[in-house]
């Protein structure tokens, strides 16, 4: 009976949660997110921790789920998917140096500043 308690107890903190869903939130971001591909715009994500694999899981949904059979597609990219240059740097260099060695590629006159609590992808649109 443990198992059972247990699974109810996340099931009721799963509803809790819901009841409290940003829905104004959503609506903004999912707007963000179809100017930029009206646009054309390169749509960047990132994470920490685990937030990181919801960032990359993220962009290949959005790459290859809602694009798969059209023409025009977005273009997600997550900033933290390249874990080897990410841990160069922060080995042979500096920790403090992150954010600029993964955003150091991108071609834009825009900044990235990320202050996020846990559990939460940024996204940036120059």
């Amino acid at each position: 009976m443990i198992n059972h308690k247990l699974s109810l107890e996340y099931l009721e903190e799963l509803k809790s949660l819901l009841d409290v869903f940003p829905h104004d939130r959503f609506e903004e971001t999912a707007s963000m997110l179809l100017s930029a591909y009206d646009d054309e715009k390169q749509i960047f994500v990132m994470g920490n921790g685990g937030s990181g694999s919801t960032a990359s899981h993220f962009a290949c949904d959005i790459n290859k789920g809602c694009c798969f059979n059209v023409e025009k597609k977005f273009k997600v990219i997550c900033l933290n998917d390249n874990v080897p240059t990410m841990l160069a740097n922060a080995n042979d260099l500096s920790s403090s140096i992150l954010p600029s060695a993964v955003t150091h590629p991108i071609d834009c006159h825009s900044t990235l500043e990320a202050h996020s609590p846990k559990h939460i992808i940024n996204i940036f649109i120059p």
